[in-house]
């Protein structure tokens, strides 16, 4: 039989990561609110202040400590180990716990037909309830990496004997990590939980089950990639361009109006530990006589943070919009993370990409692929290697026209939120 269904739905956005983890969620809340829905964000209290200034609902989830305490850990940006750490991080149960319970508090007592639950990629507590409730839910995935195609294998780590075999023998390699590696140690994590439930034992955790059935939303266009092997109900929507709406900081605004294009450095809001690549990379633009920006919420991991002296044609700065910035920039050198490559893509620069960990790689050889930059491996910095590069994507015209033709195209990036659309459509069609 239908059900009733609501003009006005409640939305339950669950995020779990960093700022290009959760700003992209943001954005579609707002869209929603916009369009008369009702909105609220489940996340660190670290956000809570960018989230109510939007007129959003927020239901803390942990504590700033825990925020920290991950952010800060240097096995979070290694390549083999970033994504494990995450998961397999003793307050990682602990956390589903808590989000589990704020989910099924927030759903109580609302009837079928009014709301859903939006959960991004590390949010797994959702899809949980979702096997022993009916409602209907969304994931939200931001790159391709996520995806474990093995049609189009990501690239996890620049070099190596592992990234070799996972790329020669995809689906055989993504078996053989699920069974000896996610599989185990998702039961162990997540486990009691289901049992709890009374839910059954499942297996390839992050392979099938991890997406859930009801939609997917991939926030990454074709152009950019398009894995023939994701789930069928997997909608793919043009980058989220969020974090845009407040004009550049005045003294930053001073510093690029005093002299020619920089070069922009940004490693990520939650870098607190790449200083000496930073410094490198700095070093190598001012010697080919190009100003610089550098871009991080951790001056103090610079040697000489904003208290102290920098070095002349240099400006350190703690946030700004990245469209703004990029805009005015010549090349942008930063990690790889799909929400800066989006900014940076829109903005029509050339990027250099110091990809860490997780999806970041193989963001930066997507970007490789499109002739929109090159990368260079930041755990084994090599200066006149890396010096070279910068001087080539600076002077290629080849790149130059691929990043204005990718500019040129408006119609790839999100300037709206065709996802929200999708969100609304989701819930219309639902039946339990």
């Amino acid at each position: 039989m239908p059900m009733t269904l609501s003009k006005q739905i409640d939305f339950l956005f669950v995020l779990l990561g960093s700022s290009g983890d959760v700003l992209p969620g943001v954005t579609i809340a707002r869209d929603l609110l916009r369009r008369g829905h009702t909105a609220t964000i489940v996340t660190n209290p670290y956000f809570q202040a960018d989230v109510e200034r939007h007129g959003l609902g927020f239901l803390p989830l942990g504590d700033l400590a825990d925020y920290e305490r991950l952010t800060s850990h240097p096995d979070l940006w290694k390549p083999m180990k970033g994504t494990a750490f995450l998961l397999g991080d003793a307050g990682f149960a602990p956390l589903m716990s808590e989000m589990l319970s704020i989910t099924g508090d927030w759903m109580a007592g609302r009837p079928q037909g009014t709301f859903a639950v939006v959960a991004s990629s590390l949010a797994i507590a959702p899809r949980i309830l979702r096997d022993d409730r009916s409602f209907p839910l969304a994931s939200l995935h931001l790159s391709p990496a996520v995806f474990r195609s093995v049609e189009q294998p990501p690239v996890i780590a620049l070099g190596g004997l592992i990234p070799w075999l996972h790329k020669r023998f995809p689906r055989r390699f993504r078996n053989l990590v699920d069974r000896f590696l996610v599989d185990p140690m998702m039961d162990k994590q997540l486990g009691p939980l289901r049992k709890g439930l009374g839910l059954p034992k499942i297996t390839n955790w992050m392979t099938h089950w991890w997406h859930s059935p009801d939609l997917v939303l991939a926030l990454f266009p074709e152009w950019f990639a398009s894995p023939g092997d994701m789930p069928f109900q997997a909608k793919q929507f043009p980058f989220l361009l969020a974090g845009n709406d407040d004009p550049l900081p005045l003294e930053l605004d001073t510093f690029l109006n005093a002299g020619s294009a920089p070069v922009v450095v940004t490693l990520g809001s939650a870098m607190a530990q790449a200083g000496l690549v930073f410094e490198a990379t700095a070093r190598a633009a001012r010697q080919l006589g190009k100003r610089v920006v550098l871009l991080t919420r951790h001056p103090e991991q610079l040697s000489q943070p904003m208290d102290g002296q920098v070095p002349e044609g240099t400006f350190v700065c703690r946030w700004a919009p990245l469209r703004g910035l990029f805009e005015r920039a010549c090349l942008v050198a930063h990690h790889g993370g799909i929400g800066t490559t989006a900014q940076a893509i829109a903005a029509g620069v050339p990027q250099l990409i110091l990809p860490f960990a997780h999806d970041q790689p193989d963001n930066a050889h997507i970007i490789k692929r499109l002739n929109l930059g090159d990368f260079h491996d930041p755990h084994r910095i090599r200066f006149g290697r890396l010096k070279d590069q910068i001087h080539g994507l600076l002077t290629s015209e080849s790149v130059a026209n691929a990043c204005q033709e990718a500019r040129n195209n408006q119609n790839r990036f999100g300037e709206n939120c065709p996802a929200s659309e999708a969100l609304v459509e989701m819930v219309r069609n639902f039946r339990p």
